[in-house]
């Protein structure tokens, strides 16, 4: 698993889009799954690269099919301040000292 997410690694951050990667295998935060990994992408600012994060998705699942069959997924950036990983494209999470502060407030944010 580590040698095949390597592989993965090696071929993303060849990409001249891609500024770092970070990769990791096996169990973490909620994934109880040690046959997990997990491949995090920082792209290069929007003005020095040349792909749209969704053309670089299709461009890596190209790449990849000489894998087999990796399970592998991809999902445009998500925005995440705290929270957990989850394979979500959008997670909130509404924080406060005050609990009754988020027993008003979660509502509201549920609606909207």
């Amino acid at each position: 698993m580590v040698d095949h997410q390597k592989k993965i690694a090696d071929i993303a951050l060849q990409d001249p889009n891609v500024a770092t990667i970070m990769s990791s295998v096996g169990a973490s935060g909620s994934s109880v799954s040690t046959n997990t990994g997990r491949l995090m992408m920082r792209l290069k600012p929007r003005n020095e690269r040349s792909l749209s994060v969704d053309e670089l998705i299709q461009k890596l699942r190209r790449n990849l099919p000489q894998f087999p069959d990796p399970g592998l997924y991809a999902k445009p950036p998500t925005i995440r301040i705290g929270g957990y990983f989850t394979k979500s494209q959008y997670q909130y999470t509404l924080q406060s000292p005050d609990i009754d502060d988020l027993y008003k407030y979660a509502p509201f944010l549920r609606q909207n």
